[in-house]
Protein backbone atom coordinates (compact mmCIF):
# COMPACT_ATOMS: atom_id res chain seq x y z
CA UNK A 1 0.00 0.00 0.00
CA UNK A 2 1.50 3.11 -1.47
CA UNK A 3 1.70 6.00 1.54
CA UNK A 4 -0.15 9.00 1.22
CA UNK A 5 1.59 12.87 0.53
CA UNK A 6 0.30 14.25 3.30
CA UNK A 7 2.21 10.91 5.91
CA UNK A 8 5.26 11.63 3.54
CA UNK A 9 5.20 15.38 4.77
CA UNK A 10 4.29 14.63 8.32
CA UNK A 11 7.40 12.29 8.12
CA UNK A 12 9.98 14.90 6.81
CA UNK A 13 8.54 17.34 9.02
CA UNK A 14 9.15 14.94 12.30
CA UNK A 15 12.84 13.83 10.55
CA UNK A 16 13.42 18.05 9.94
CA UNK A 17 12.26 19.10 13.71
CA UNK A 18 14.45 16.08 15.33
CA UNK A 19 17.52 17.09 13.18
CA UNK A 20 16.78 20.56 14.48
CA UNK A 21 16.26 19.59 18.06
CA UNK A 22 19.62 17.43 17.79
CA UNK A 23 21.82 20.81 15.67
CA UNK A 24 20.36 22.44 18.88
CA UNK A 25 21.35 20.20 21.21
CA UNK A 26 24.97 19.93 19.80
CA UNK A 27 25.22 23.63 19.55
CA UNK A 28 24.35 24.58 22.92
CA UNK A 29 26.58 21.84 24.41
CA UNK A 30 29.17 23.48 22.35
CA UNK A 31 28.65 26.53 23.34
CA UNK A 32 28.70 25.86 26.76
CA UNK A 33 31.79 23.99 26.60
CA UNK A 34 33.45 27.00 24.95
CA UNK A 35 32.26 29.08 27.75
CA UNK A 36 33.59 27.19 30.46
CA UNK A 37 36.63 26.79 29.41
CA UNK A 38 36.86 30.68 28.77
CA UNK A 39 35.32 31.14 31.74
CA UNK A 40 38.21 28.62 33.29
CA UNK A 41 41.36 30.46 31.26
CA UNK A 42 39.87 34.52 31.72
CA UNK A 43 38.12 34.41 34.99
CA UNK A 44 39.34 38.32 35.45
CA UNK A 45 37.52 39.32 31.95
CA UNK A 46 34.37 37.34 32.61
CA UNK A 47 33.99 38.42 36.10
CA UNK A 48 34.04 42.20 34.82
CA UNK A 49 31.58 41.10 31.74
CA UNK A 50 29.21 39.31 34.00
CA UNK A 51 29.78 42.60 36.53
CA UNK A 52 28.46 44.92 33.80
CA UNK A 53 25.88 42.67 32.42
CA UNK A 54 24.48 42.83 35.92
CA UNK A 55 24.78 46.71 36.11
CA UNK A 56 23.07 47.12 32.28
CA UNK A 57 20.32 44.81 33.47
CA UNK A 58 19.40 46.07 36.45
CA UNK A 59 19.75 49.82 34.84
CA UNK A 60 17.12 48.91 32.29
CA UNK A 61 14.84 48.08 35.16
CA UNK A 62 15.51 51.02 37.11
CA UNK A 63 14.76 53.06 33.97
CA UNK A 64 12.02 50.58 32.89
CA UNK A 65 10.23 51.26 36.17
CA UNK A 66 10.10 54.54 35.91
CA UNK A 67 7.74 54.55 32.96
CA UNK A 68 5.08 53.08 35.02
CA UNK A 69 3.22 55.97 36.23
CA UNK A 70 2.07 54.17 39.52
CA UNK A 71 5.26 53.02 40.47
CA UNK A 72 6.80 56.47 39.43
CA UNK A 73 5.93 57.54 42.89
CA UNK A 74 8.76 56.76 45.30
CA UNK A 75 6.29 56.31 48.40
CA UNK A 76 4.13 53.53 46.08
CA UNK A 77 7.58 51.87 45.06
CA UNK A 78 8.98 51.13 48.57
CA UNK A 79 5.37 49.80 49.64
CA UNK A 80 5.04 47.89 46.49
CA UNK A 81 8.82 46.35 46.84
CA UNK A 82 8.11 45.80 50.44
CA UNK A 83 5.09 43.61 49.72
CA UNK A 84 7.25 42.00 47.11
CA UNK A 85 9.56 40.88 49.36
CA UNK A 86 7.71 39.94 52.29
CA UNK A 87 5.92 37.78 49.90
CA UNK A 88 8.98 36.13 48.68
CA UNK A 89 10.47 35.83 52.39
CA UNK A 90 13.57 37.61 51.63
CA UNK A 91 13.32 39.78 54.60
CA UNK A 92 13.03 36.69 56.77
CA UNK A 93 16.39 35.55 55.46
CA UNK A 94 17.66 39.02 55.46
CA UNK A 95 17.09 39.25 58.73
CA UNK A 96 17.61 36.20 60.60
CA UNK A 97 19.32 34.04 57.73
CA UNK A 98 22.63 34.76 59.31
CA UNK A 99 21.49 34.10 62.60
CA UNK A 100 20.39 30.53 61.27
CA UNK A 101 23.09 30.08 59.32
CA UNK A 102 25.15 30.25 62.44
CA UNK A 103 22.81 28.19 64.32
CA UNK A 104 23.22 25.57 61.44
CA UNK A 105 26.72 25.51 61.70
CA UNK A 106 26.86 25.26 65.64
CA UNK A 107 24.45 22.74 65.41
CA UNK A 108 26.48 20.78 62.95
CA UNK A 109 29.31 21.33 65.15
CA UNK A 110 27.63 20.03 68.26
CA UNK A 111 26.08 17.34 66.72
CA UNK A 112 30.12 16.01 65.44
CA UNK A 113 30.85 16.52 68.97
CA UNK A 114 27.73 14.22 70.28
CA UNK A 115 28.46 11.42 67.67
CA UNK A 116 32.38 11.35 69.12
CA UNK A 117 31.35 11.30 72.61
CA UNK A 118 29.22 8.56 71.93
CA UNK A 119 32.13 6.66 70.15
CA UNK A 120 34.41 7.62 73.21
CA UNK A 121 31.55 6.00 75.28
CA UNK A 122 31.48 2.57 73.82
CA UNK A 123 34.96 2.18 73.52
CA UNK A 124 35.23 3.34 77.35
CA UNK A 125 32.53 0.42 77.86
CA UNK A 126 34.41 -1.87 75.82
CA UNK A 127 37.55 -1.14 77.67
CA UNK A 128 35.38 -1.52 81.24
CA UNK A 129 34.16 -4.78 79.69
CA UNK A 130 37.81 -6.07 79.57
CA UNK A 131 38.56 -4.89 82.90
CA UNK A 132 35.59 -6.89 84.55
CA UNK A 133 36.18 -9.95 82.71
CA UNK A 134 39.99 -9.30 84.23
CA UNK A 135 38.76 -8.44 87.21
CA UNK A 136 37.03 -12.00 87.78
CA UNK A 137 40.11 -13.79 86.05
CA UNK A 138 41.64 -12.58 88.79
CA UNK A 139 39.08 -13.24 91.51
CA UNK A 140 38.80 -16.86 90.19
CA UNK A 141 42.93 -17.07 90.59
CA UNK A 142 42.77 -15.83 94.04
CA UNK A 143 40.19 -18.12 95.24
CA UNK A 144 41.73 -20.98 93.44
CA UNK A 145 45.32 -19.78 94.96
CA UNK A 146 43.10 -19.82 98.75
CA UNK A 147 41.83 -22.92 98.64
CA UNK A 148 44.72 -24.59 97.72
CA UNK A 149 46.64 -22.82 100.94
CA UNK A 150 43.65 -24.07 102.96
CA UNK A 151 43.47 -27.88 101.85
CA UNK A 152 47.51 -27.88 101.80
CA UNK A 153 47.10 -26.77 105.77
Amino acid sequence: MKDSPGKRFLEREERLARNMHMASVRFTHSFIRKREHFIKSHHIIYTFVAGVGLIIFWYGIWEGLRLIPIIGNPLVAVLLGGVMVLVCGAYAYQFIGNQADNFRKEFNHVSGELDQVSEDVEDISEELDEVAKDVENFADKVDSISKKMDTSK
